[in-house]
Order: C-alpha cells, then sequence, then structure tokens
C-alpha cells in the first residue's frame, strides 16, 4: 500500500511538469509563427517595393524554415524570376504548384519563366493549362495569346519571301552613238572617224527575288542559314543583241544576337548579253552588322571575287 500511496502522489506532479512542458513550446511556437509572419510581411513589401534582392534573401531564409509554405514558394519564385534566376524560379513555383495545383498565377509565373528559358514547349503547355481556366482576365488571356504567337514563330525553321518588278521603258540611244557627225582623234595622227546613228527602241524589265532562311537553333541558338536569289532581265523590242539577262545566288551560314549579325555567304554571278555569256563569277562576301540600339544599325562588309569576262 505503501508503494501505491507514492505511486499515486507521482502521478499529479509528472502531469504538471508534462503540462508546463507542453504550455511552453505551445507559446515558443506561436512566438515563431508570428516571428515568420512579420518577416513574410516585410519580405511581400520589398517585393512590391522592387527591392527583389533584399526580398529574395528574406524569402530564402523562410524558406529554410517553412519550406511546406505555399506563399513563402510562390514569392520565392517571384523574386528569382525578377533576378532572372529562372532555375531557382522554375523549382520553387513548381513546389508551389505541388501544394496547391490550383493555384493559377504561379502556374501562369511558371509559363513565363519557361518562356524566358526558351522551353516553347513546357511554356506553350502551361499557358494552354491557365487558358484553360475561363475566369482569368480577359487581359490576362490576351497577353498569353502574344505569348503563343512568339511561340509559334520561335518554333519555325524555314522563312521565306519573294518579290516580282516588271517595268517598261524607252532607250533614245542604245548604241550610245553621237549620231551621223564626222569627228578627229587626237591620237594616231589626227584620225577622223564618222559617228554611228542613234538607235532607240522599248525594251521591258523583270526582277525576281526569293530570300530565304533556315533557322538553325537546333545546333546553336541564333545561327541560320540564308539564301538569296536574284534574277534580272531587259529585252528589247527590236534590238534583241542588246538584251540582257543577270542571275546571283547568296548563300552562306550565319549568326545573330542583340548586338551583331555576322553573315559569311559564297556568291554566284552570271551575266549575259545580247544571248551570250559576259561575265561570270563565284567568290564570298562577309558582312557584319552591329546594333547599338533598335533603331540603328552599322553595316559593313568586303567581297572576294574570281570574275571570268568573255569580251
Amino acid at each position: 500500500m505503501k508503494y501505491c500511496a507514492r505511486f499515486i502522489l507521482f502521478l499529479p506532479l509528472l502531469g504538471n511538469r508534462l503540462l508546463a512542458s507542453a504550455l511552453m513550446c505551445a507559446v515558443i511556437c506561436a512566438q515563431a509563427n508570428a516571428n515568420s509572419s512579420d518577416v513574410f510581411g516585410e519580405a511581400v513589401a520589398k517585393f512590391e517595393k522592387k527591392e527583389y534582392k533584399d526580398a529574395y534573401t528574406m524569402f530564402k531564409d523562410l524558406y529554410d524554415k517553412k519550406s511546406d509554405d505555399p506563399r513563402v514558394n510562390f514569392y520565392l519564385g517571384l523574386c528569382a524570376f525578377e533576378l532572372r534566376k529562372y532555375d531557382d524560379a522554375v523549382l520553387a513555383l513548381e513546389r508551389t504548384l505541388i501544394m496547391e495545383p490550383n493555384h493559377i498565377r504561379a502556374r501562369l509565373e511558371l509559363a513565363k519563366t519557361y518562356f524566358e528559358q526558351k522551353d516553347y514547349q513546357s511554356a506553350e503547355a502551361e499557358f494552354d493549362e491557365v487558358l484553360s481556366n475561363k475566369t482569368i482576365p480577359k487581359e490576362v488571356a490576351d497577353n498569353i495569346e502574344i505569348h503563343k504567337q512568339i511561340i509559334n514563330a520561335k518554333k519555325q525553321k524555314h522563312y521565306t519571301n519573294g518579290y516580282l518588278s516588271i517595268g517598261i521603258g524607252y532607250d533614245s540611244n542604245i548604241n550610245n552613238a553621237i549620231g551621223l557627225k564626222d569627228y578627229t582623234v587626237p591620237i594616231f595622227g589626227g584620225l577622223s572617224l564618222t559617228g554611228d546613228v542613234q538607235k532607240e527602241d522599248y525594251f521591258h524589265t523583270q526582277t525576281v527575288g526569293i530570300n530565304h532562311i533556315y533557322d538553325m537553333r537546333d545546333t546553336k541558338d541564333g545561327m541560320f542559314w540564308q539564301s538569296n536569289i536574284l534574277l534580272y532581265g531587259q529585252t528589247y523590242r527590236h534590238y534583241v543583241e542588246n538584251n540582257v539577262r543577270y542571275a546571283s545566288l547568296t548563300t552562306g551560314p550565319g549568326y545573330k544576337n542583340d548586338i551583331y549579325e555576322i553573315n559569311t555567304p559564297l556568291t554566284i554571278e552570271k551575266l549575259e548579253f545580247g544571248g551570250q555569256d559576259y561575265m561570270k563569277s563565284i567568290g564570298i562576301a562577309p558582312k557584319i552588322s552591329l546594333f547599338p540600339s533598335n533603331s540603328i544599325a552599322i553595316n559593313a562588309g568586303y567581297a572576294i571575287k574570281k570574275k571570268l569576262h568573255y569580251y
């Protein structure tokens, strides 16, 4: 009985200590949550003031303490995006969506991050998921459609355009003659010659240009292969011996970014006069373009050609 009495007296004492410990833990947790809420509010305020670097540091500290908080992960992703830490932004926003799959804003920001990473396939999938929610504002939907149009353009690899020009003209002196006049050439002892009759005729011209660009971003972002074909003809009504035919092909690789563009094409040309070969050439014509601003371009280039003349 003595043992039982001591055991009964001991239980209330142990219970009081456990209760006190539990109360103390509850107080500490409440204080910690209150402190975290204060820090979270300060971090959000810094984000809204566009102090992204400081806000990112604060949200990173909060994430270390509360990694399962979707709000912390969401704002951490937003800050990382603004600081162009796109890999970190993707991870934070994906964690947000794991915890809250219906977080439309997080999915939209994830799509924008994929877009900046040029992961257009993932970006398009997330944009489509956001568009499937019919409650999003119209301006948001319109902005998504603009991004999707850009994605479709980026996914395209072949770009082709061309032009056609047709004209008519009149040449009052086809043979560049001075008329039936006598004149003396000072050399050769004062050689006397008689000018030719001036010839005149109507003609028509045709110009065709075809430009093609093949996007080689699968090899390296910014690389492309550009080809240009130019065809020109000038046809006289009567004096067909003065007809002109010209054809050129320019083709070669290039590279372009926001600062400059470089082209290193091979050039091939052929000129006919009066139905006969007049000139052929082959060479290279590298050029560079610099873009100091959106409205200014500085171009420079040179050409090295091997020409063969038939006259």
